[in-house]
């Protein structure tokens, strides 16, 4: 028993030192991230976090969502509803994410945290792997180059769109898999890394799937000569089996590709003039040591060590690697750098269409080739001649200096004097190890050490110096108060209606909360809801993509949001406070209508001019339209000529004098009649003050509240406004005052309430109930009009249409009436249908090459 015991401990002490440099990528790697953590005093070990930007307000609500429901396929936690599906698809997909799932408050966004450190040291650990397995050694710079992909400038960039991460980390994976494929063993495993990495996350795995094509014909070029036979059957394995992993991923991409219809964003049209991004300045600068990360329209992200560039040189000039070898992959590596730079092939990569922000999300596929470069200079160093190093060391200077003209200041020649003390450190190193007999060993140590140094040193100080951080304390703060707020308050199986935490703390706090919202952000957006939420006067915070609930009564009824949850020192001038705890107050809105009611069919009017109308105005309009009331519900206020200081007025503009000083728009309102008075704002900048006959004060922001309460005001009062801007030559102008009738507003309410939807039953994807008209009309619904929704009255399916608004409505007679909506995600039984093909399939073909074997 004894010797058993002692054999076991003796293979597993052989595995740890066989694998002894992959332990020492993941775990070095992990260190340094901890090192930053702690610095920076990161929780656990403090009060900040990495919650911001998209991970603040977007990402992570999303996250929270999911684990909450992991098989949703339609959510009601923001916009008016969305596909869940589609969303996950870009978003939530990742199996990393159950690490979060025992968590909640701090704690969780602590996990959040070690599980951003696992992506990248697992990252280090597989490059590292894919190095050891592609070479057959275990060699001390497997671990090093690890390292620098773990710790690359996509990595420390992108540390806070965790989504994208899971690509990075299975690239190394599915070549080594997939190279193994082509050499004749099993294709499982890579057919089933491909179809978890595109399933993790669609946008970057299509960057993946890209690559993969183009790596393809680099290593039949790169390895052993092969016949034509040889060739077709590699090039058949490939493509067969890279389509069967897709297609094992069908359930998923065609409910996508019919979710993508739906946006403003989806585009597979050019239509621009060629160009080229950025000067060779801005490009010196990604490959210097501590470089800026790119988050805003950038250069692409790209730095994996001082010496990337003269590793480059010195692969392509090392005679001891196959010249088609480094011409494929120099070819490749330059390519995948142009595509940077040129729009049309920047169009290509990320999915024909132009990203918002966060450039070059495929940069880690020039880094990974990069690297590999660099470790086969290395691993290959008999090869390495005088002049491929000193060619190397010219191209280097000339690089790192051709950037630094007269106009630049001195800390970027000072970097770039660095960098290039840094390679001829190297290339003193790489001279030893190709001349010396003795101390190569230490030699090699030395150039692994200043090779680390340079990763982690890079890593750490730029995750230190620029990594963006928030108060997780404050992040987590309201999830206590609102968990039991969203309990007691949010609807349940046999109701529903909408609420809003306002002002929102995050862009996604439905999901964050559990709350049937509004307020919303995604790329995935429905493009006609985020028409008719600007088009309403809601705040855009990122255009084509997301909106910010500006609560109104009307708003109210049109949405059936009953609850506004505020945060402490806010208020909603015409709902009644119910309840209040230390950060949050409930505020009830006494206009909230059913999720469907009937309207009357002048409604439809709004379905062939909607332009016409805008912001309040669009309001009003849609409210006297729905009722049949014939006096709308708002006026418009009586207004002054605007005054200004330091400013000339057009017709649509205010154009400032003197930029370094502030302009003021100064106006005054009188209202027509008692209401709930409003101002409605052209200007997207700014900040203003407003008072009531001179007295109740308010300020806030242009932008912030484009729609904005000042309370009950009462026939003849005066409101003034004054605006004041600065920084900006010139701005779009324009405010107009608007009064809201109590009882108009009351009396629209109760005739639309009267038939209003009496819910029965609600799932995510069903809603029923009862409906009783008085007449013949339009069965409004504020529900998406998205393919896969459909309505049957008393059983019998309906024509449905958009009632021009991106609203879902159809016609109904008068009378009683049982009202089903009902939701099936379009493509899904499509795509399950395929994925379930291929999954055989693919069992098939392991079976017949098993069988093959054994015949064999």
């Amino acid at each position: 028993m004894n010797e058993i015991i002692k054999e076991k401990a003796k293979a597993i002490r052989r595995r740890l030192y066989k694998g002894r440099f992959l332990l020492v990528a993941f775990f070095v790697t992990y260190m340094a991230l901890l090192v930053f953590a702690m610095i920076t005093k990161l929780a656990p070990f403090g009060d900040r976090c990495l919650l911001s930007m998209d991970l603040h307000g977007q990402y992570y609500p999303m996250m929270v969502e999911k684990l909450s429901d992991l098989f949703s396929v339609w959510s009601w936690h923001g916009s008016l509803g969305f596909s869940s599906l589609v969303q996950s698809s870009y978003y939530t997909n990742s199996l990393f994410l159950f690490l979060l799932a025992p968590f909640s408050g701090y704690a969780r966004v602590s996990a959040l945290h070690f599980m951003l450190f696992l992506k990248l040291a697992l990252a280090a650990t597989f490059f590292a792997f894919y190095l050891d397995r592609k070479h057959g050694k275990a060699h001390m710079f497997t671990a090093v180059f690890g390292i620098a992909y773990g710790l690359s400038a996509y990595m420390t960039a992108y540390l806070a769109q965790p989504m994208w991460l899971d690509i990075v980390v299975f690239l190394p994976l599915i070549l080594i898999m997939m190279e193994k494929m082509l050499e004749g063993a099993s294709s499982l495993p890579y057919t089933l890394l491909l179809a978890l990495a595109i399933f993790s996350n669609f946008y970057i795995g299509f960057a993946l799937c890209l690559f993969l094509g183009l790596w393809f014909f680099v290593y039949l070029i790169s390895e052993k000569r092969r016949s034509v036979k040889e060739l077709a059957h590699c090039t058949g394995r490939f493509a067969c089996y890279s389509a069967i992993g897709g297609a094992l991923c069908a359930f998923m991409l065609l409910p996508l590709a019919e979710g993508m219809k739906n946006w403003i964003s989806s585009s597979l049209s050019f239509g621009k003039e060629m160009k080229w991004y950025h000067e060779t300045e801005a490009i010196v600068d990604a490959f210097s040591f501590g470089a800026k990360p790119s988050w805003e329209y950038g250069v692409a992200n790209v730095f994996c060590g001082s010496a990337a560039i003269f590793f480059a040189v010195l692969f392509l000039c090392n005679t001891a690697i196959p010249l088609k070898k480094r011409i494929a992959q120099g070819t490749l590596a330059a390519f995948l750098f142009v595509s940077f730079e040129w729009n049309l092939l920047d169009f290509i990569w990320h999915g024909f269409h132009f990203p918002n922000q966060l450039p070059a999300r495929q940069s880690f596929l020039f880094i990974f080739v990069i690297l590999l470069m660099a470790y086969e200079t290395i691993l290959h160093k008999k090869g390495i001649g005088f002049f491929g190093l000193f060619a190397a060391l010219l191209v280097s200077v000339c690089f790192f200096f051709a950037g630094r003209t007269e106009t630049v200041n001195s800390s970027g020649r000072i970097q770039s004097f660095v960098i290039i003390l840094l390679v001829c450190v190297i290339l003193g190193l790489m001279l030893c190890l190709k001349n010396v007999r003795w101390g190569v060993k230490a030699c090699s140590g030395v150039l692994a050490f200043v090779l680390l140094a340079d990763s982690i040193g890079n890593g750490v100080y730029v995750l230190c110096q620029y990594a963006r951080m928030t108060d997780a304390k404050t992040y987590v703060a309201p999830e206590a108060d609102l968990s039991m707020l969203t309990e007691k308050y949010e609807s349940g199986n046999d109701d529903f209606w909408r609420s809003e935490v306002t002002p929102n703390f995050t862009f996604n706090s439905g999901q964050l909360y559990g709350v049937n919202g509004m307020t919303y952000y995604s790329s995935t957006m429905n493009g006609n809801l985020y028409r008719l939420f600007e088009k309403l006067g809601n705040r855009v915070y990122a255009k084509n993509v997301s909106s910010v609930y500006q609560p109104t009564p009307i708003q109210d009824m049109m949405f059936g949001v009953k609850y506004h949850y505020m945060r402490a020192g806010w208020w909603i001038d015409y709902a009644e406070r119910i309840e209040k705890t230390d950060k949050i107050s409930v505020y009830e809105s006494p206009y909230a209508l059913p999720i469907a009611y009937v309207a009357n069919e002048k409604i439809k009017k709004l379905m062939n001019n909607p332009e016409k109308h805008n912001g309040i105005d669009f309001q009003g309009k849609f409210l006297s339209l729905a009722s049949g009331n014939s006096v709308p519900a708002i006026m418009r206020a009586a207004e002054s000529e605007p005054q200004t200081r330091n400013a000339t007025l057009t017709q649509t503009h205010m154009n400032v004098k003197d930029i370094d000083s502030e302009m003021t728009y100064y106006v005054e309102f009188f209202a027509k009649e008692d209401g709930y008075f409003y101002f409605d704002f052209d200007f997207t900048v700014g900040n203003y003050e407003a008072y009531v006959n001179g007295a109740r004060k308010r300020t806030g922001s242009c932008n912030a509240n484009p729609i904005f309460c000042m309370g009950y005001v009462e026939k003849g009062d005066m409101i003034s406004l004054e605006i004041t801007i600065k920084g900006y030559r010139s701005v779009i102008r324009g405010v107009s005052g608007w009064t809201m009738n109590r009882e108009r507003l009351e009396d629209a309410y109760e005739k639309l309430s009267a038939s209003g939807l009496q819910i029965s039953s609600v799932s995510n994807t069903k809603i029923k109930g009862t409906v009783s008209a008085d007449q013949d009309g339009v069965l409004y619904s504020s529900i998406p009009a998205e393919k896969g929704w459909s309505v049957y009255i008393d059983g019998e399916k309906q024509e449905t249409y958009d009632l021009g608004v991106g609203l879902l409505a159809c016609d109904i007679p008068m009378g009683e009436h049982t009202v089903e909506y009902r939701y099936h995600a379009p493509g899904l039984f499509a795509g399950v249908s395929v994925s379930l093909v291929a999954a055989g399939l693919l069992a098939l073909l392991c079976f017949i090459k098993k069988k093959n074997k054994q015949k064999a």
